[in-house]
Protein backbone atom coordinates (compact mmCIF):
# COMPACT_ATOMS: atom_id res chain seq x y z
CA UNK A 1 0.00 0.00 0.00
CA UNK A 2 1.27 3.50 -0.77
CA UNK A 3 -0.59 6.47 0.48
CA UNK A 4 0.38 9.65 -1.81
CA UNK A 5 -0.98 12.75 0.40
CA UNK A 6 0.55 15.60 -2.38
CA UNK A 7 1.36 15.38 -5.99
CA UNK A 8 4.98 16.67 -6.72
CA UNK A 9 4.95 19.94 -7.11
CA UNK A 10 5.92 22.57 -9.83
CA UNK A 11 9.07 23.63 -7.93
CA UNK A 12 12.23 21.60 -6.02
CA UNK A 13 11.42 22.05 -1.97
CA UNK A 14 12.53 19.09 0.87
CA UNK A 15 10.28 16.36 -0.02
CA UNK A 16 9.32 13.00 2.18
CA UNK A 17 7.10 9.84 1.47
CA UNK A 18 4.46 12.01 1.81
CA UNK A 19 4.57 13.26 -1.79
CA UNK A 20 3.89 10.91 -4.82
CA UNK A 21 6.69 10.44 -6.26
CA UNK A 22 9.01 9.82 -2.93
CA UNK A 23 6.37 7.65 -2.30
CA UNK A 24 6.14 5.57 -5.48
CA UNK A 25 9.82 5.06 -5.64
CA UNK A 26 10.45 3.89 -1.79
CA UNK A 27 7.53 1.35 -2.83
CA UNK A 28 9.81 0.38 -5.80
CA UNK A 29 12.64 0.19 -4.15
CA UNK A 30 11.53 -2.11 -1.38
CA UNK A 31 9.71 -4.29 -4.08
CA UNK A 32 13.10 -4.05 -6.04
CA UNK A 33 15.20 -5.45 -3.12
CA UNK A 34 12.85 -8.25 -2.22
CA UNK A 35 12.90 -9.09 -6.26
CA UNK A 36 9.75 -7.93 -7.36
CA UNK A 37 9.54 -5.34 -10.24
CA UNK A 38 7.08 -3.07 -10.17
CA UNK A 39 5.57 -3.45 -13.31
CA UNK A 40 5.00 -6.58 -13.06
CA UNK A 41 3.06 -5.78 -10.55
CA UNK A 42 -1.17 -4.20 -10.12
CA UNK A 43 -2.51 -1.41 -8.49
CA UNK A 44 -5.78 -0.31 -7.04
CA UNK A 45 -6.43 3.70 -6.81
CA UNK A 46 -9.12 4.73 -4.35
CA UNK A 47 -9.36 8.09 -2.77
CA UNK A 48 -9.02 11.69 -3.79
CA UNK A 49 -12.35 12.74 -2.47
CA UNK A 50 -12.95 16.52 -1.92
CA UNK A 51 -13.06 16.24 1.21
CA UNK A 52 -13.91 20.48 1.81
CA UNK A 53 -16.34 21.37 -1.06
CA UNK A 54 -17.59 24.32 0.24
CA UNK A 55 -14.34 25.71 0.42
CA UNK A 56 -13.15 23.85 -2.99
CA UNK A 57 -15.76 23.41 -4.73
CA UNK A 58 -14.31 22.89 -8.63
CA UNK A 59 -10.44 21.93 -8.38
CA UNK A 60 -9.05 20.62 -5.58
CA UNK A 61 -6.19 18.99 -4.10
CA UNK A 62 -7.50 15.06 -3.72
CA UNK A 63 -8.50 15.45 -7.61
CA UNK A 64 -5.37 16.45 -8.46
CA UNK A 65 -3.64 13.41 -6.63
CA UNK A 66 -5.88 11.15 -8.20
CA UNK A 67 -4.79 12.32 -11.52
CA UNK A 68 -1.44 12.38 -11.39
CA UNK A 69 -1.38 8.28 -9.46
CA UNK A 70 -3.46 6.99 -12.16
CA UNK A 71 -0.82 8.95 -15.06
CA UNK A 72 2.41 8.34 -12.65
CA UNK A 73 1.52 4.08 -12.78
CA UNK A 74 0.53 4.45 -16.14
CA UNK A 75 4.28 6.02 -17.08
CA UNK A 76 5.73 3.22 -14.55
CA UNK A 77 3.98 0.09 -16.20
CA UNK A 78 1.94 -0.81 -13.50
CA UNK A 79 -1.59 -1.97 -14.47
CA UNK A 80 -4.35 -0.57 -12.76
CA UNK A 81 -7.49 -2.94 -12.06
CA UNK A 82 -9.49 -0.68 -10.77
CA UNK A 83 -9.92 2.70 -9.73
CA UNK A 84 -12.68 4.59 -7.52
CA UNK A 85 -11.49 8.76 -6.81
CA UNK A 86 -13.01 11.77 -6.82
CA UNK A 87 -16.31 12.47 -4.89
CA UNK A 88 -16.89 13.98 -1.82
CA UNK A 89 -16.59 12.14 0.62
CA UNK A 90 -13.34 9.73 2.43
CA UNK A 91 -12.92 6.20 1.29
CA UNK A 92 -12.46 3.31 4.27
CA UNK A 93 -10.24 0.51 2.63
CA UNK A 94 -10.14 -3.14 4.41
CA UNK A 95 -8.36 -6.17 2.13
CA UNK A 96 -6.55 -9.52 3.08
CA UNK A 97 -3.20 -10.26 1.84
CA UNK A 98 -2.45 -13.81 1.20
Amino acid sequence: MCHIVHKPPEHDEPRDSTWGDVALDEMYALLRRRGIEPRLCEAYVYGGGNMFPALFPERHVGLGNARWTLEALAADGVRVLAHDTGGNAYRRLAWTVG
